[in-house]
């Protein structure tokens, strides 16, 4: 049986869309944990801006942070066997007189979580 860890994942995240044929920002993206299960239990979702030495709850992930899991009340990553969320992705674009579009652009890109178990 595996040992239960405490989850966390490095989120490299960009804040920002753009459009690769013309360089220009479009809008932003945030990405977000929600409805948080581990082991049957629900949980919250934490965030550290230094590297897991300090924890604070906190539903999204923000580049270079670490994210982890926690029981409600807690400030430390809980060690969890089996974890269920949903990730959520919110797009906003920037609205169209800021823009300087002449033709549709298709939205293409790519976000990478890192995942590490602690």
């Amino acid at each position: 049986m595996a040992r239960p860890r405490s989850a966390s994942c490095t989120c490299n995240t960009s804040a920002w869309l753009y459009a690769r044929t013309i360089r220009e920002r479009l809008g932003s993206v945030s990405l977000s944990v929600r409805g948080s299960v581990g082991d049957a239990q629900p949980l919250q979702t934490l965030i550290s801006p230094d590297k897991g030495e300090n924890w604070t709850p906190d539903p999204y992930m923000y580049p270079g942070q670490y994210l982890g899991f926690a029981r409600a009340g807690e400030t430390l990553p809980a060690p969890i066997r089996q974890l269920v969320a949903s990730l959520r992705v919110d797009t906003s674009i920037s609205p169209a007189n800021t823009l300087t579009l002449n033709e549709r652009v298709p939205l293409d890109g790519s976000i990478t979580l890192d995942l590490r178990y602690l």
